[in-house]
C-alpha cells in the first residue's frame, strides 16, 4: 500500500505540475487587444480616431465629452442637434488644431453613435481659474505645447462685456493682455447681459495668438448671476406691436441701485422708434425692427436690450408671404434644429433663424412670429438679424401629413420656389455623399437632397424612409435643402443595390494622389469595385489599389464598376488657380504669396489668385514663396477660397512665377463687384490700388473709393498696416470677394502710403 500511495502521489504531482504548465503557457499567449476607445489616444492632427464619451458641455456648434480621465471638444455643424447633454456616444473622427489645441470635427464623414455603457464616466474636477493659469494657456500656446490634458472645466467670476460683436467674461483683475471668450453662447439657455457679474463654470478649448485681438476660447457650462448686484430688467425683452400711434412702454427696473434708478435709453433705428423723455416710453415712428438699448446711469456698464418689432400686418397665411417685409403670422412649430425652427400652417411653412428664441420651444406649439423676412435659398425666412419676436399663443396645432417627394417636384425648386413648398414630403434614397456632403436623393443623377443638419447614425450606403420639410434651393452649391424630421433605415428586402463615391470629379496636381472611397450598398455590398481609365487622355492619370496619381496635366474618366452597376469618375490633372470653378471640390494649384493677413495668405500664379485661409500657413511662409496648395474650397463673401480643414496641405516648391503690377481701381470696377455671380471667378483676384480717406462703420474701417457708394473693407488688417479713420493713403491690396449679406468688398491689403 505504501508503494502504491507513493506512485499515486507521483502522478497527482505529475498531473498537477501539467496544469500548472498548461496555465503559464496559455497565460503566455497574447490576448486579443480590447478597442482603444480612450480620448488620450488622440495625439495628431489629419488622423482618424474613434472614441467614447459622456456629453458634459455644448454651444451651438460643437459639444465636450468626457471619458472620465480627458476631455476633448468635437466641433462641427449638426453636431449640438445630433447627441444631447450625457448622452454616452461613439463617433469616428479626424483630429485637428484648433486654437492651438487638438479637436475632433464632426460632418458627413463622422459617424456618431449613441450607446449605452454599463456605466458613465464621471466628469473631470473643476478648478478655480486663477490668473496665474489663465496666463499659462497664452505661454503654452505661444510654445505650441497645449494639449488635450488643458481641455479641463474652470470656475471664475467675471463681468460679460463686448469686444467687438464678441461676448468675453474675462476677470478685471486678472492684469491679462487677452480676452476670455465664450464662443457660439447658446443664448437661449446662456441669457449673457453687457455689465453683469456672472459666476461662470466652462471649459477651456484652446488659445488664438495670431488674431488681432487674442483670446482663449471657453464653453460655458453653467452661468448665474452674482446675487447682490445692480441688475436692469425690463417687463419684456421682445415686443412685437402693429399700431403706428402706439408708444411702448418698456417696464424698466433697476434691482440694488445704490443711490438712483436712473437710466438711459437709446434707439438702433430713430426712424422707426425713439425714446420720448417727457412719457418715458418709446414712440413708435415706421414699421420695422429695432433695437432699444437700456442703460444704467450709476453703473454704465449695465445695459439690456430690447428687441421691438413694428410689423405692418398679420399674414393669415404663411403661403401669402411673396416679397421682403415686416409680419407677424401664427403657425405650429413642426421641426426644429438647435438654431431654427420651421413654422407652418396648412398652406405653407417658413424658417425662423433664430437660437435664443426657437430655444425654448417644442414641435406642436402654436406660436406667433413677429419680424422682418430676409432671403436665404430662395425663400423667405425670419431671422435674427434684424431681430424676431416669438410667442406661444392659443391655437390648434396644424397637423401635418406627407407629400410623396418626387423628382419633379425637385427639378421645379431648382428655378422657382414659394413658401407654398415649405411642407412636410417623404421619399424613399440611399444615403450617399456628393462633394463630401451626405446627401439623400431620390436618384444618383438627379437633384441633390441635403439635411440641414447632418444626421447621426447614418450608414452610407444604406437605404433610408425619410421624411423632412423642405427649407430651400441653393443656387451657387446646388441642392434642395431638407429638416429631416424622420430617417429610417428600409427592410433589407428593401434595401436598394448602389454603387457610388463621394465626389463626382477630382482634381489632382501632378505627382499628387487622391484614395477613392467606394460607397457600395443593397445587394451588391460585398462585391469587388473594379476600375478602367478611359477619357480624353488616359495616360494623365495612374490608379493603384484604388488610389489615383496624376501623372502630367490633362484629363480623363475613370470608370467603376461593382455588381453590373458602373459609375464614372472625371479626373482633370493641373495646377492652375483657375481651374478652381466649384465649390466643395478638391484641387491642387500653385501660386506666389502676395499677400498676407492675420488669418490668411493670398497665392497668385499670375493669371488668377486665391485665398488660403490657414493661420498655420500664415506663419509659415514669407511673401513671394511659390507654394503648393490641396485641399477642399468653399466659399466665402461669394468668392472660392480654401479653407482650413484636416484635408488642407500645402508645401513650398522651387518655381519662378511673375505677378502683374497692381491696376488702378476705378469707380466702374468697384461698382460692378456687387453685382458679380456667385462664385465670383477667381480670375477676379488681382491687385489693385487707389487712393482713399478712411471711414468708420460700425466697428469696422472702410477704404472706399471716391465717387462709388460700393463699400470697401480692409480683411484681417495686419498689425503692421496703420489705417486711421480720418486719414487719407495710398493703398494696394487684392481683391478677395464680395459679401452680399454685409455689402463690402474685401481687401487684402499689400502696401499702404
Amino acid at each position: 500500500m505504501k508503494k502504491l500511495f507513493t506512485l499515486l502521489t507521483l502522478l497527482v504531482v505529475a498531473v498537477m505540475t501539467l496544469n500548472f504548465a498548461s496555465v503559464a503557457a496559455a497565460a503566455s499567449v497574447p490576448m486579443q487587444d480590447e478597442p482603444d476607445y480612450s480620448i488620450a489616444q488622440i495625439k495628431e492632427a489629419g488622423e482618424t480616431y474613434t472614441v467614447r464619451g459622456r456629453v458634459v458641455a455644448e454651444n451651438t456648434r460643437s459639444v465636450i465629452i468626457t471619458d472620465g480621465t480627458t476631455n476633448v471638444m468635437i466641433y462641427g455643424n449638426g453636431i449640438a442637434d445630433a447627441v444631447d447633454i450625457n448622452d454616452y456616444i461613439q463617433i469616428s473622427a479626424a483630429a485637428s488644431v484648433y486654437n492651438n489645441i487638438l479637436q475632433l470635427n464632426y460632418n458627413s464623414e463622422s459617424p456618431v453613435e449613441k450607446i449605452t455603457p454599463a456605466e458613465t464616466p464621471d466628469e473631470t474636477p473643476v478648478t478655480a481659474l486663477s490668473p496665474d493659469k489663465a496666463k499659462e494657456w497664452q505661454t503654452k500656446a505661444a510654445a505650441g505645447t497645449l494639449a488635450l490634458g488643458d481641455v479641463q472645466r474652470y470656475s471664475w467670476q467675471a463681468t460679460a462685456t463686448r469686444v467687438g460683436s464678441y461676448w468675453a467674461l474675462t476677470p478685471a483683475d486678472y492684469d491679462i493682455d487677452f480676452q476670455i471668450e465664450p464662443l457660439y453662447v447658446n443664448t437661449g439657455v446662456f441669457n449673457l447681459q453687457a455689465g453683469v457679474n456672472y459666476n461662470v463654470t466652462a471649459y477651456f478649448t484652446g488659445f488664438n495668438n495670431t488674431s488681432s485681438t487674442p483670446f482663449a476660447g471657453v464653453m460655458i457650462q453653467t452661468l448665474s448671476p452674482v446675487a447682490g448686484q445692480l441688475q436692469i430688467r425690463v417687463a419684456k425683452e421682445y415686443i412685437a406691436v402693429n399700431d403706428l400711434t402706439l408708444s411702448v412702454n418698456l417696464g424698466v427696473t433697476i434691482e440694488n441701485a445704490s443711490t438712483t434708478d436712473a437710466y438711459t435709453v437709446s434707439s438702433s433705428d430713430e426712424t422707426i422708434a425713439k425714446w420720448n423723455e417727457k412719457s418715458e416710453e418709446v414712440d413708435i415712428l415706421d414699421v420695422g425692427t429695432v433695437t432699444i438699448t437700456v442703460t444704467s446711469v450709476e453703473d454704465t456698464a449695465k445695459s439690456v436690450n430690447v428687441v421691438l418689432v413694428i410689423y405692418e400686418s398679420e399674414v393669415s397665411r404663411i403661403a401669402n408671404i411673396a416679397n421682403a417685409g415686416t409680419y407677424l403670422i401664427r403657425g405650429t412649430v413642426v421641426a426644429k434644429t438647435t438654431s431654427s425652427a420651421i413654422i407652418a400652417d396648412a398652406s405653407g411653412g417658413i424658417m425662423v433663424y433664430d437660437v435664443k428664441q426657437v430655444s425654448g420651444l417644442n414641435v406642436d406649439d402654436y406660436v406667433s412670429v413677429a419680424g422682418t423676412v430676409s432671403e436665404y435659398n430662395g425663400l423667405w425666412q425670419f431671422s435674427y438679424n434684424p431681430g424676431v419676436v416669438v410667442e406661444k399663443v392659443s391655437g390648434t396645432a396644424y397637423k401635418p401629413t406627407a407629400t410623396p417627394l418626387t423628382e419633379s417636384l425637385l427639378s421645379g425648386w431648382v428655378s422657382a420656389r414659394t413658401q407654398a413648398d415649405v411642407k412636410l414630403y417623404a421619399w424613399t434614397a440611399v444615403a450617399s455623399q456628393r462633394n463630401g456632403f451626405n446627401v439623400y436623393s431620390l436618384t444618383y443623377d438627379g437633384v441633390v437632397v441635403e439635411s440641414e443638419v447632418a444626421l447621426a447614425d447614418i450608414v452610407l450606403g444604406t437605404t433610408y424612409n425619410l421624411e423632412g420639410y423642405f427649407a430651400g434651393y441653393s443656387t451657387s452649391n446646388q441642392y434642395a435643402s431638407f429638416v429631416i424630421t424622420k430617417c429610417e433605415a428600409a427592410p433589407e428586402a428593401d434595401q436598394i443595390p448602389y454603387l457610388g463615391f463621394n465626389r463626382d470629379s477630382i482634381n489632382l496636381g501632378i505627382g499628387s494622389t487622391y484614395e477613392l472611397s467606394p460607397i457600395v450598398g443593397g445587394g451588391i455590398a460585398l462585391a469587388d469595385v473594379h476600375y478602367e481609365i478611359g477619357g480624353t487622355d488616359p495616360s494623365a492619370i495612374s490608379i493603384t489599389d484604388g488610389v489615383v496619381k496624376g501623372e502630367k496635366a490633362g484629363s480623363a474618366t475613370i470608370t467603376a464598376t461593382a455588381g453590373g452597376i458602373s459609375r464614372d469618375i472625371a479626373v482633370t490633372v493641373s495646377t492652375a488657380i483657375s481651374q478652381v470653378t466649384e465649390n466643395n471640390q478638391f484641387y491642387t494649384v500653385i501660386g506666389k504669396v502676395v499677400a498676407k493677413t492675420t488669418q490668411s495668405l493670398v497665392i497668385h500664379d499670375g493669371t488668377a489668385g486665391i485665398l488660403v485661409y490657414d493661420r498655420d500657413a500664415v506663419a509659415e511662409y514669407a511673401l513671394d514663396d511659390v507654394i503648393q496648395v490641396s485641399g477642399y474650397v468653399s466659399t466665402f463673401n461669394n468668392m472660392l477660397q480654401f479653407s482650413y480643414n484636416n484635408s488642407l496641405s500645402t508645401s513650398k516648391v522651387d518655381q519662378t512665377i511673375t505677378v502683374p503690377a497692381a491696376t488702378t481701381l476705378t469707380v466702374a470696377i468697384a461698382d460692378e463687384w456687387p453685382t458679380l455671380t456667385s462664385p465670383i471667378s477667381v480670375t477676379r483676384c488681382r491687385e489693385y490700388t487707389w487712393t482713399t480717406t478712411v471711414g468708420q462703420d460700425g466697428n469696422f474701417l472702410t477704404i472706399n473709393v471716391s465717387g462709388s457708394d460700393v463699400k470697401i473693407e480692409p480683411a484681417y488688417l495686419p498689425s503692421n498696416f496703420t489705417l486711421e479713420a480720418g486719414k487719407t493713403y495710398t493703398v494696394k491690396g487684392y481683391f478677395i470677394g464680395y459679401s452680399t449679406n454685409n455689402n463690402y468688398a474685401a481687401i487684402a491689403i499689400t502696401a499702404v502710403g
